[in-house]
């Protein structure tokens, strides 16, 4: 693995595989190592010496690993939701908690929501002017022929499957979502077009 090179004394050899000059020293080191056990040697140091420089992460892996290895105590269980619990579990209740005849609506198991999608713009919620697309406050990508029909039969149908199931409990959603329209909000609106429209032949049984 040596050769004289061009210029070199005889006992100045060149080494090929580290490509440096050789002295005793360096031979008398490298004398019964492999090659794969110097290479193995040099990428030591040279991690050694990127962890030097680099002190705050191998600090931080070397705590990671003393984490990882060293078992800790047990901690106390955490209380589980009462939604995880099993179902022989005795649920916790609150100490004073209101009885269902004190709900407004005690009978209500279902429930029937109504996502608005526009907030009223005009100030006549009549049958007519409801299903025009300038009564509402409408974003660009809503400016279609047909729009306020929509909002009006969405209405409707929420408004008919709650009369029609006597525990159905209906609910117009939306919030004040137009910054034009004021305080007035999109579930709002949906319930002033409703009752404009008289509950769509329903308000004996909404």
């Amino acid at each position: 693995s040596t050769s004289r090179g061009y210029g070199l004394s005889k006992d100045r050899r060149f080494d090929l595989e580290s490509g440096a000059l050789l002295d005793d020293n360096s031979k008398s080191r490298r004398k019964g190592q492999s090659f794969l056990t110097r290479q193995l040697v040099r990428l030591l140091w040279a991690i050694l010496g990127v962890a030097r420089k680099r002190w705050f992460t191998s600090t931080l892996l070397v705590w990671i690993t003393f984490r990882e290895l060293v078992p800790r105590a047990p901690s106390s269980p955490t209380p589980r939701a009462p939604w995880k619990m099993p179902g022989s579990a005795q649920v916790p209740v609150p100490g004073r908690i209101r009885s269902l005849e004190t709900y407004p609506y005690p009978s209500a198991t279902d429930l029937v929501v109504v996502c608005g999608h526009a907030v009223y713009a005009a100030g006549d919620y009549s049958p007519e002017v409801s299903r025009l697309e300038s009564s509402w406050f409408l974003e660009d990508y809503q400016q279609v022929k047909g729009r306020a029909e929509t909002f009006v039969e969405h209405a409707k149908v929420g408004v008919i499957e709650a009369a029609n199931n006597p525990k159905a409990l209906l609910v117009f959603s939306g919030g004040k979502t137009r910054k034009s329209a004021g305080s007035l909000g999109e579930g709002t609106s949906y319930w002033e077009v409703a009752r404009a429209n008289r509950w769509f032949g329903k308000a004996d049984s909404v």
